[in-house]
């Protein structure tokens, strides 16, 4: 250790989250300009939270629990894997997502020496980890997502495009949903695979793929004028094909081939001059165009305000991704209630500064009265997870102190300053905000017997 260590207060662990989040807000070069006296930095909020070598400290003894270690579910996220599984049993308990649904890959940037980081040349961030991420279409919700660990055999023997979906939406969804996605995962197994599970699926597809209707029927003729729909159905499955500056081929299982649709597009006249016109255009294209961005809107919310921390450590890339997770996904949930109440929602940025404050003025021995008040209910979400993360973030040196303020909270139901002490803070928020899901589903999280101890 390059400084003296001493036990970690759970108090700082929040303030540490907190001090993390905010280096998404405001950026420098290396972390040490955080503390540094030169003029041209100068940052007062840092000092005021920690030391530069306690920050330091913390971050270098920052473990990720490797209990699974001999286990049945032992895999290549060993470290990760009771993090991975509390990160999104959160996500898909706080929100029920539109009808419209789309499923991509994102990447979370590393250059760790490690056998799983991948390359995708399509994607800006070309090196790093891969996640097939399902998102809800309309907000760019992170709803669910799987860490892809390498090449391995597949389960089900139908390949891994087709287990990414499957594995996705079979977990908690209902049916009715309708899924977007590209050419990688469309297959003719796929799509009714999920009809048969009463699941809409549409994407662009491939006609070398294993079910593509072999017929000259639908093929598009030569020098076709933009705005050609050509279109074969068989049973449930629909082919599209459409004439814009280039064929587009569709794939459907819910929509009709054409509505009498248009679209504007640009066309150039025989005298070289370019005209606006409108061109038929089928709606399982324009629909395609409308929901199959909502992993990128995702992407574009995370990009934002981003922990951008380097570290030596390729696990911890992956913590501060899903700090960034929970953070945007508490923030769409505010955004979610306050439209509800027809009120004005908070900016990004603002909600990431008041969340800051929440985190790093959190302190264990304060009663909910005298704790600042939470300023939007979409924070619950965030600070739940907080308290999942103190349980699973933590060195060796770390998990006796923790494991001592939390464990006699849970076991006795009472007592435990500081686990009830949050629980009154997050009661008393549910309360006046009569957010009565939210407060259901804290209950399935932390437990009801603590919350009724609280308000007895």
């Amino acid at each position: 250790m390059k400084t003296p260590w001493s036990p970690l207060e759970p108090g700082e662990l929040y303030r540490y989250f907190g001090v993390l989040i905010s280096m998404g807000l405001v950026r420098c070069p290396e972390t040490r300009d955080y503390w540094s006296r030169a003029r041209c930095y100068s940052l007062p909020f840092p000092r005021t939270v920690f030391s530069r070598t306690r920050f330091e400290a913390i971050s270098w003894a920052v473990h990720i629990s490797d209990a699974l270690r001999g286990t049945d579910r032992y895999d290549r996220f060993f470290r990760l894997r009771p993090l991975i599984d509390e990160v999104v049993a959160a996500c898909r308990s706080f929100y029920q997502p539109r009808q419209q649904l789309s499923i991509d890959e994102r990447m979370v940037a590393t250059k760790a020496r490690i056998g799983f980081k991948q390359y995708m040349k399509a994607k800006p961030t070309k090196w790093g980890f891969k996640l097939f991420v399902l998102s809800d279409a309309c907000n760019g919700y992170t709803c669910d997502f799987n860490v892809y660990t390498g090449k391995q055999k597949s389960p089900t023997g139908k390949g891994l495009s087709h287990d990414a979906v499957i594995n996705l939406l079979t977990p908690y969804l209902g049916t009715g949903y309708q899924v977007y996605f590209d050419n990688w995962y469309t297959s003719t197994a796929l799509f009714q695979e999920l009809h048969g599970m009463r699941f809409g699926a549409c994407g662009t597809c491939r006609e070398n793929r294993k079910g593509y209707p072999v017929t000259k029927v639908n093929d598009m003729p030569r020098n076709a004028e933009r705005g050609t729909v050509k279109w074969i159905r068989q049973g449930q499955m629909l082919y599209v094909k459409w004439m814009d500056t280039r064929e587009v081929k569709m794939c459907s299982t819910f929509h009709m081939a054409f509505q009498g649709d248009t679209t504007v597009r640009n066309v150039r006249n025989t005298d070289g001059t370019w005209t606006s016109c409108r061109v038929p255009i089928p709606v399982s294209v324009r629909e395609y165009n409308k929901f199959m961005g909502g992993v990128d809107l995702s992407d574009a919310l995370l990009k934002y305000y981003r922990i951008r921390r380097k570290t030596m450590k390729w696990y911890k890339a992956l913590l501060f991704h899903f700090i960034d997770v929970a953070v945007v996904n508490g923030f769409l949930l505010h955004k979610e209630l306050a439209a509800q109440k027809q009120r004005r929602p908070l900016t990004h940025k603002r909600f990431r500064e008041l969340l800051v404050e929440q985190l790093v003025n959190f302190h264990p021995g304060r009663s909910a009265a005298a704790s600042a008040p939470v300023s939007s209910p979409g924070l619950l979400l965030v600070v739940v997870l907080w308290v999942q993360l103190v349980d699973l973030v933590a060195s060796q040196s770390l998990s006796v102190t923790l494991a001592q303020w939390i464990a006699p909270a849970r076991q006795q139901q009472a007592g435990g300053d500081v686990f009830i002490a949050l629980l009154m803070h997050i009661v008393v928020i549910c309360d006046e905000t009569h957010h009565c899901r939210v407060v259901s589903k804290f209950y399935d999280v932390v437990g009801a017997g603590p919350v009724r101890a609280v308000m007895s």
